[in-house]
């Protein structure tokens, strides 16, 4: 099991998209990479 905790205040690492609330960036991709390649 992987968990990852994170802020979502310091673009563009990790925000909230106002689009759809969804926390993404460059640190959301790393961790769900990182989850991918783990399996």
């Amino acid at each position: 099991m992987l968990r990852v905790a994170t802020f979502d205040s310091n673009p563009p690492l990790r925000f909230v998209d106002p689009k759809n609330s969804q926390i993404v960036g460059i640190g959301v991709d790393y961790a769900r990479a990182l989850a991918d390649n783990s399996a």
